[in-house]
């Protein structure tokens, strides 16, 4: 019996497709097309994850996010932990996870895209990064971070949301 046989293969689960808008309700809003996924739905496509020895997903990820470790922590349901693992090489998660031309980087490279469907990594980052925007303080290792964020929740609830320019107040710059 060679060192193979004695691997246990993963089931083959198809890739878990992202919930959306039907199209009579995205016709009247401008709310994002695709609504997420659940964390049932997140741990089933993390559970894909072939947590390869020499993980070429990452390789093929520009920033070099630590793909297999997080997606770990995924499956395990430690999202402040998976969210940790992924700030600590790509400052913006949630839009990386929107944009980022996962087909061509590191999803274009995953093992399981070889014969099948690869990882839904993207998917997978916008996941944990929309988590974490529910809790501001998940995966900050510095509590003074959410002290400062929790002071200026005040303030910035106050703003118009409105950008202006110093042109336009008429001061300057």
């Amino acid at each position: 019996m060679t060192n193979t046989e004695n691997v246990k293969k993963p089931a083959k689960t198809p890739r878990v497709d992202m919930p959306c808008q039907p199209a009579a309700v995205r016709a009247h809003n401008f709310k994002e097309v695709a609504l997420g996924y659940s964390l049932e739905q997140a741990q089933l496509e993390a559970s894909r994850c072939l947590q390869c020895k020499n993980p070429r997903c990452r390789q093929g990820c520009p920033v070099e996010v630590r793909i297999p470790e997080f997606i770990a922590q995924v499956v395990k349901g430690d999202m402040a932990e998976a969210y940790r693992i992924l700030k600590s090489t790509n400052s913006l998660p949630a839009v990386c996870g929107r944009v980022c031309p996962q087909e061509n980087q590191c999803e274009g490279k995953c093992i399981l895209g070889i014969k099948g469907e690869p990882v839904a990594i993207g998917r997978l980052e916008r996941f944990v990064a929309d988590n974490a925007m529910h809790d501001p303080c998940v995966g900050v290792s510095d509590n003074d971070a959410c002290a400062v964020t929790n002071r200026l929740r005040p303030v910035f609830h106050h703003c118009s949301g409105i950008p202006r320019r110093a042109r336009d107040q008429g001061n300057g710059v």
